[in-house]
């Protein structure tokens, strides 16, 4: 039996749905070739997050702007 990864709900920049990317257009590129929606986010790392809408949404609640 596995455990739960609580970080990922207490750290939503630490959930293992987000994908990490040092080039804008490789984010986007990968984004739109998800088959769920995913957005791109500017993290706080210096890097382009790739994430499911959910994940997006609550990361943008937490202050992180979607990429344009």
């Amino acid at each position: 039996m596995t455990t739960p990864n609580i970080a990922a709900k207490t750290e939503p920049w630490n959930s293992p749905k987000l994908s990490k990317f040092n080039d804008r257009n490789l984010a986007f590129s990968f984004a739109q070739r998800c088959t769920k929606p995913h957005w791109v986010i500017l993290g706080d790392d210096n890097k382009y997050w790739v994430a499911p809408a959910g994940l997006a949404n609550q990361l943008n609640q937490l202050g992180y702007e979607y990429a344009e």
